[in-house]
């Protein structure tokens, strides 16, 4: 998954449900992207990121896909 990827997966989700108070992310190189977080401080909406390694909080969302 590149960085292109989740901008516009993000833009489309803005555009269809609106902005919400806080973005929780892992640190994964497509999310620590200025493009991403600067979308993101744009909308005022703070920025949230596990720690390294942290892999348990996205195991079953991870399994979906």
């Amino acid at each position: 998954m590149d960085a292109e990827f989740c901008i516009e997966a993000l833009r489309d989700a803005l555009m269809r449900y609106g902005t919400t108070e806080i973005l929780n992310t892992d640190q994964g190189s497509q999310f620590t992207t200025p493009r991403f977080a600067g979308i993101l401080e744009g909308r005022q909406i703070r920025i949230s990121m596990d720690r390294r390694g942290r892999w348990l909080d996205n195991v079953f969302i991870e399994r979906l896909w």
